[in-house]
């Protein structure tokens, strides 16, 4: 809501999003608040009115993601089509970012690369294709009871359309900006989102190498300090006499 209110002031703002990122849909659908979803109850409600769903609010639900969602469709499209070739370049793809990846990032890439491998010898690609369903899929807080991918697609798109930060402006001046995330933060997960940089070019990511409740708990001197360098920026930008 912060960001929110940021992206609405008309004038050049200090501002410091803590432990947030871009929209709070994977918060809901992939992160441990996941869990608290009631997704029994959910998809009974979709599959009792399912036309209504996809034919009168599907199409008035505008998510910022859907380009993203259409080019992973077409890089799904050349895997099929290149396997088993793609699974040696995805692998050493992943050799040359692993260093670079957080570690729970790194796990489920690991997890992919594994799922993927252990499925050469087989040549139905439709076995393939329910593993590649369950890894999207996957999150330890959701229930063991398989859920519509339909049902988890439309709750994504609905906190799409209300939290997105890019259906709102940009804010006047994204250099006084400077965001602060957690690298293992599982309640507010990245992957396979725009990241804030993208949406607001010219702001500043800072991480700590922590999970979102330890970032509060042992490193309120990066908050601060990120804080007071925002503040800094805009009186030397707008403030100074020099």
């Amino acid at each position: 809501m912060a960001s929110l209110a940021a992206s609405s002031w008309p004038e050049p703002l200090t501002f410091v999003p803590c432990l947030s990122w871009s929209t709070a849909s994977m918060v809901w659908t992939q992160g441990v608040l996941s869990g608290a979803v009631s997704w029994a109850e959910l998809e009974e409600q979709y599959r009792k009115d399912t036309a209504v769903y996809e034919q009168q609010l599907y199409p008035l639900i505008q998510s910022p993601e859907e380009h993203r969602w259409k080019d992973l469709f077409k890089m799904g499209q050349e895997f099929a089509k290149n396997y088993p070739e793609s699974v040696n370049q995805m692998e050493s793809v992943q050799k040359q970012e692993m260093d670079d990846q957080p570690e729970s990032e790194s796990s489920l890439y690991s997890s992919i690369i594994s799922s993927i491998s252990s499925k050469r010898t087989n040549s139905n690609l439709a076995d393939n294709k329910r593993t590649l369903q369950q890894l999207h899929l996957h999150s330890p807080n959701l229930p063991n009871k398989p859920i519509s991918a339909q049902v988890i697609h439309f709750m994504r798109g609905v906190m799409d359309e209300c939290t997105h930060l890019g259906h709102f402006s940009k804010p006047v001046d994204p250099s006084l900006i400077i965001a602060v995330t957690a690298k293992q933060d599982a309640y507010m997960p990245r992957d396979r989102v725009t990241g804030l940089t993208d949406i607001w070019p010219g702001c500043e990511v800072r991480y700590v190498d922590r999970g979102h409740v330890s970032a509060i708990l042992f490193n309120q001197n990066v908050f601060r300090k990120a804080i007071i360098d925002s503040f800094n920026r805009q009186i030397s930008k707008y403030f100074s006499n020099e």
